[in-house]
Protein backbone atom coordinates (compact mmCIF):
# COMPACT_ATOMS: atom_id res chain seq x y z
CA UNK A 1 0.00 0.00 0.00
CA UNK A 2 1.14 3.41 -1.21
CA UNK A 3 2.40 5.56 1.66
CA UNK A 4 1.92 9.68 1.99
CA UNK A 5 4.39 11.60 3.94
CA UNK A 6 3.46 15.20 5.44
CA UNK A 7 5.05 17.50 6.95
CA UNK A 8 3.40 19.80 10.01
CA UNK A 9 2.18 23.38 9.34
CA UNK A 10 3.07 26.55 10.11
CA UNK A 11 2.01 26.61 13.40
CA UNK A 12 4.28 23.02 14.09
CA UNK A 13 6.86 23.34 11.67
CA UNK A 14 7.68 23.89 8.11
CA UNK A 15 5.69 23.47 5.57
CA UNK A 16 6.73 23.20 2.05
CA UNK A 17 6.19 20.24 -0.38
CA UNK A 18 9.11 19.51 -3.53
CA UNK A 19 7.32 15.74 -5.16
CA UNK A 20 10.23 13.73 -6.18
CA UNK A 21 8.35 10.96 -8.38
CA UNK A 22 11.57 10.93 -10.73
CA UNK A 23 14.46 9.85 -8.16
CA UNK A 24 17.11 7.31 -8.92
CA UNK A 25 15.81 4.84 -6.17
CA UNK A 26 12.29 4.76 -8.19
CA UNK A 27 13.80 4.75 -11.64
CA UNK A 28 16.10 1.47 -10.90
CA UNK A 29 13.15 -0.08 -8.96
CA UNK A 30 11.10 0.26 -12.01
CA UNK A 31 10.62 -2.77 -14.72
CA UNK A 32 13.42 -2.45 -17.91
CA UNK A 33 12.08 -2.22 -20.90
CA UNK A 34 11.62 -4.83 -23.89
CA UNK A 35 15.15 -5.84 -25.22
CA UNK A 36 17.14 -5.49 -21.65
CA UNK A 37 17.69 -7.72 -18.80
CA UNK A 38 14.73 -8.32 -16.27
CA UNK A 39 15.29 -6.48 -13.26
CA UNK A 40 15.68 -8.86 -10.19
CA UNK A 41 11.78 -8.14 -9.03
CA UNK A 42 10.64 -9.42 -12.78
CA UNK A 43 12.58 -12.07 -12.01
CA UNK A 44 10.98 -13.22 -8.88
CA UNK A 45 7.45 -11.90 -9.06
CA UNK A 46 7.16 -11.84 -12.44
CA UNK A 47 6.72 -8.78 -15.39
CA UNK A 48 4.82 -6.02 -14.28
CA UNK A 49 4.03 -2.89 -16.28
CA UNK A 50 5.85 0.39 -15.64
CA UNK A 51 2.87 2.46 -15.06
CA UNK A 52 1.56 0.16 -12.37
CA UNK A 53 4.84 -0.56 -10.63
CA UNK A 54 5.24 3.34 -10.43
CA UNK A 55 1.97 3.70 -9.03
CA UNK A 56 2.65 1.29 -6.49
CA UNK A 57 5.88 2.89 -5.61
CA UNK A 58 5.29 6.46 -5.41
CA UNK A 59 5.58 8.00 -2.11
CA UNK A 60 4.97 11.98 -1.72
CA UNK A 61 7.32 13.59 0.28
CA UNK A 62 7.51 17.06 1.75
CA UNK A 63 10.79 18.53 3.07
CA UNK A 64 11.53 22.22 4.29
CA UNK A 65 13.48 23.69 1.37
CA UNK A 66 14.52 27.93 1.22
CA UNK A 67 12.11 29.87 -1.13
CA UNK A 68 8.88 30.03 -1.74
CA UNK A 69 7.38 26.31 -3.21
CA UNK A 70 3.86 25.17 -3.71
CA UNK A 71 2.00 23.97 -0.38
CA UNK A 72 1.20 20.35 0.35
CA UNK A 73 -2.49 20.01 -0.76
CA UNK A 74 -4.93 20.12 2.12
CA UNK A 75 -5.33 16.65 3.81
CA UNK A 76 -8.16 15.47 6.47
CA UNK A 77 -5.95 13.12 8.22
CA UNK A 78 -2.75 16.06 8.43
CA UNK A 79 -4.96 18.38 9.85
CA UNK A 80 -6.35 16.49 12.28
CA UNK A 81 -3.07 15.61 13.54
CA UNK A 82 -1.76 19.15 13.54
CA UNK A 83 -5.16 20.05 15.33
CA UNK A 84 -4.48 17.81 17.73
CA UNK A 85 -1.23 18.65 19.30
CA UNK A 86 -1.55 22.48 18.49
CA UNK A 87 -4.69 22.14 20.93
CA UNK A 88 -2.64 20.10 23.21
CA UNK A 89 0.27 23.04 23.15
CA UNK A 90 -1.95 25.31 23.80
CA UNK A 91 -3.73 23.22 26.62
CA UNK A 92 -6.87 23.67 25.10
CA UNK A 93 -8.36 19.99 26.66
CA UNK A 94 -12.10 21.26 26.01
CA UNK A 95 -11.60 21.63 22.31
CA UNK A 96 -9.34 18.17 22.39
CA UNK A 97 -12.17 16.38 23.17
CA UNK A 98 -13.82 17.78 20.50
CA UNK A 99 -11.35 15.36 18.17
CA UNK A 100 -11.69 12.32 19.93
CA UNK A 101 -14.52 9.61 19.52
CA UNK A 102 -16.82 9.05 21.85
CA UNK A 103 -14.97 5.33 22.75
CA UNK A 104 -11.77 6.55 22.18
CA UNK A 105 -8.94 4.77 23.60
CA UNK A 106 -5.27 6.25 24.24
CA UNK A 107 -2.99 3.58 24.73
CA UNK A 108 0.89 5.06 25.66
CA UNK A 109 3.25 2.76 25.91
CA UNK A 110 4.91 3.97 29.29
CA UNK A 111 1.51 3.04 31.17
CA UNK A 112 0.57 -0.83 31.98
CA UNK A 113 -3.41 -0.18 30.59
CA UNK A 114 -4.73 1.85 27.70
CA UNK A 115 -6.99 4.95 29.10
CA UNK A 116 -10.94 5.07 28.18
CA UNK A 117 -12.24 8.15 27.14
CA UNK A 118 -12.88 10.11 30.29
CA UNK A 119 -9.10 8.67 31.57
CA UNK A 120 -8.03 9.76 28.31
CA UNK A 121 -9.25 13.34 29.16
CA UNK A 122 -7.54 13.30 32.58
CA UNK A 123 -4.37 12.00 31.42
CA UNK A 124 -4.43 14.60 28.26
CA UNK A 125 -4.95 17.25 30.89
CA UNK A 126 -2.35 15.84 33.24
CA UNK A 127 0.26 15.73 30.32
CA UNK A 128 -1.03 19.37 29.58
CA UNK A 129 0.15 20.71 33.32
CA UNK A 130 3.07 18.89 33.49
CA UNK A 131 4.57 20.28 29.68
CA UNK A 132 4.31 23.82 31.91
CA UNK A 133 4.21 26.99 29.24
CA UNK A 134 7.33 26.43 27.94
CA UNK A 135 7.18 22.88 26.62
CA UNK A 136 5.66 21.67 23.19
CA UNK A 137 5.51 18.73 21.01
CA UNK A 138 7.04 19.64 17.28
CA UNK A 139 5.95 17.13 14.78
CA UNK A 140 8.84 16.18 12.22
CA UNK A 141 6.47 14.59 10.18
CA UNK A 142 3.36 12.47 9.26
CA UNK A 143 2.89 9.47 7.70
CA UNK A 144 -0.75 8.44 6.19
CA UNK A 145 -2.17 5.07 5.32
CA UNK A 146 -5.44 5.05 3.09
CA UNK A 147 -8.25 7.80 4.21
CA UNK A 148 -7.98 6.77 8.34
CA UNK A 149 -4.54 6.03 9.61
CA UNK A 150 -1.57 7.93 10.23
CA UNK A 151 1.76 7.87 11.78
CA UNK A 152 3.02 10.75 13.43
CA UNK A 153 7.31 11.29 14.64
CA UNK A 154 7.39 13.99 17.00
CA UNK A 155 9.70 15.53 20.05
CA UNK A 156 9.35 18.05 23.12
CA UNK A 157 11.30 21.60 22.41
CA UNK A 158 11.27 23.85 25.60
CA UNK A 159 11.62 27.61 23.87
CA UNK A 160 12.56 26.24 20.60
CA UNK A 161 15.35 23.70 21.87
CA UNK A 162 14.97 20.17 21.91
CA UNK A 163 14.83 18.91 24.45
CA UNK A 164 16.71 14.90 25.15
CA UNK A 165 15.44 11.71 24.96
CA UNK A 166 11.65 13.13 24.24
CA UNK A 167 11.47 11.55 21.04
CA UNK A 168 8.59 9.63 20.40
CA UNK A 169 5.82 8.51 17.97
CA UNK A 170 1.85 7.92 17.57
CA UNK A 171 -0.63 6.28 15.69
CA UNK A 172 -4.02 7.41 15.09
CA UNK A 173 -6.56 5.69 14.01
CA UNK A 174 -9.42 7.25 13.01
CA UNK A 175 -12.97 6.68 12.00
CA UNK A 176 -15.93 8.80 10.08
CA UNK A 177 -18.28 10.44 11.98
CA UNK A 178 -20.87 13.15 9.73
CA UNK A 179 -18.29 13.78 7.05
CA UNK A 180 -15.66 14.48 10.16
CA UNK A 181 -12.50 12.30 10.97
CA UNK A 182 -12.48 11.39 14.67
CA UNK A 183 -10.03 9.75 16.66
CA UNK A 184 -11.44 6.39 18.03
CA UNK A 185 -7.48 4.62 19.04
CA UNK A 186 -3.72 6.81 19.92
CA UNK A 187 -1.16 4.73 20.46
CA UNK A 188 1.88 6.24 21.48
CA UNK A 189 5.77 5.03 22.27
CA UNK A 190 8.24 7.20 23.74
CA UNK A 191 11.63 6.78 23.56
CA UNK A 192 13.25 5.12 26.44
CA UNK A 193 14.87 7.06 29.05
CA UNK A 194 17.23 4.01 29.64
CA UNK A 195 19.08 2.78 26.31
CA UNK A 196 21.01 -0.67 27.04
CA UNK A 197 21.60 -0.88 23.88
CA UNK A 198 23.23 -4.87 23.50
CA UNK A 199 22.13 -5.81 26.34
CA UNK A 200 18.27 -6.19 25.07
CA UNK A 201 19.70 -8.46 22.62
CA UNK A 202 21.03 -10.72 25.05
CA UNK A 203 18.36 -10.90 27.12
CA UNK A 204 16.24 -11.37 24.27
CA UNK A 205 18.60 -14.46 23.27
CA UNK A 206 18.58 -16.10 26.56
CA UNK A 207 14.50 -15.24 26.84
CA UNK A 208 13.90 -17.04 22.94
CA UNK A 209 16.77 -19.93 23.85
CA UNK A 210 14.44 -20.47 27.02
CA UNK A 211 11.31 -20.83 25.15
CA UNK A 212 12.44 -23.22 22.59
CA UNK A 213 13.96 -25.82 25.37
CA UNK A 214 10.24 -25.59 27.22
CA UNK A 215 7.95 -24.95 25.07
CA UNK A 216 4.62 -25.68 27.28
CA UNK A 217 6.50 -23.54 29.80
CA UNK A 218 5.98 -20.73 27.41
CA UNK A 219 2.57 -21.10 26.43
CA UNK A 220 1.52 -20.90 29.79
CA UNK A 221 3.26 -18.02 30.48
CA UNK A 222 2.47 -16.39 26.91
CA UNK A 223 -0.98 -16.84 27.71
CA UNK A 224 -1.28 -16.19 31.59
CA UNK A 225 1.66 -13.45 31.89
CA UNK A 226 0.07 -11.90 35.05
CA UNK A 227 0.16 -15.90 36.77
CA UNK A 228 3.93 -15.85 37.26
CA UNK A 229 3.85 -12.43 38.68
CA UNK A 230 1.13 -13.71 41.27
CA UNK A 231 3.38 -16.45 42.57
CA UNK A 232 6.45 -15.15 42.85
CA UNK A 233 3.96 -12.69 45.42
CA UNK A 234 3.00 -15.81 46.65
CA UNK A 235 6.32 -16.67 47.42
CA UNK A 236 7.69 -13.70 48.83
CA UNK A 237 4.94 -13.65 51.51
CA UNK A 238 5.32 -16.80 52.69
CA UNK A 239 9.18 -17.27 52.67
CA UNK A 240 10.91 -14.07 52.10
CA UNK A 241 8.59 -11.65 54.05
CA UNK A 242 8.71 -13.01 57.25
CA UNK A 243 12.82 -12.19 57.18
CA UNK A 244 13.09 -9.60 55.31
CA UNK A 245 10.36 -7.50 57.04
CA UNK A 246 11.97 -7.44 60.48
CA UNK A 247 15.06 -6.88 58.69
CA UNK A 248 13.73 -3.27 56.77
CA UNK A 249 12.15 -2.27 60.02
CA UNK A 250 15.14 -2.66 62.02
CA UNK A 251 17.51 -0.63 59.19
CA UNK A 252 14.76 1.85 59.07
CA UNK A 253 15.18 2.33 62.93
CA UNK A 254 18.78 2.26 62.83
CA UNK A 255 19.08 4.85 60.00
CA UNK A 256 16.38 7.00 62.41
CA UNK A 257 19.15 6.64 65.23
CA UNK A 258 22.60 7.42 63.22
CA UNK A 259 20.03 10.85 61.78
CA UNK A 260 19.60 11.48 65.74
CA UNK A 261 23.15 11.06 66.45
CA UNK A 262 24.27 12.79 63.66
CA UNK A 263 21.85 16.04 64.86
CA UNK A 264 23.55 15.53 68.33
CA UNK A 265 26.83 15.75 67.14
CA UNK A 266 26.24 18.95 64.58
CA UNK A 267 24.17 20.95 67.72
CA UNK A 268 27.58 20.12 70.29
CA UNK A 269 30.05 21.14 67.58
CA UNK A 270 27.90 24.13 66.83
CA UNK A 271 28.18 25.00 70.33
CA UNK A 272 32.17 24.45 71.26
CA UNK A 273 32.64 26.75 68.20
CA UNK A 274 30.01 29.51 69.41
CA UNK A 275 32.50 30.87 71.82
CA UNK A 276 35.27 30.99 69.49
CA UNK A 277 33.30 32.60 67.02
Amino acid sequence: MAATLRFPSPSLGPVRRKDSFASPVLHCLLPVTAGTRPSRFERRFGPLSSRKWETHLRTRCQKPTQGVQEPFPPSRLTHLVQDFYDRLNKKDIGKLDELMDSNCLFEDMAFPRPFQKEEAHLFLKQLSTAMGQNVKFCIDDVYEEGKTNAGVRWHLEWKKRAIPLTKGCSFFYCSENADRLLIKKACVFIEPSVKPGAVVLEILKNITSFFDKYPKLAIWFLEKPHALLTYMLKAYKIFLEPFILPLLVYYTHLWTYAARLLSLVLNLVQNVLKPLM
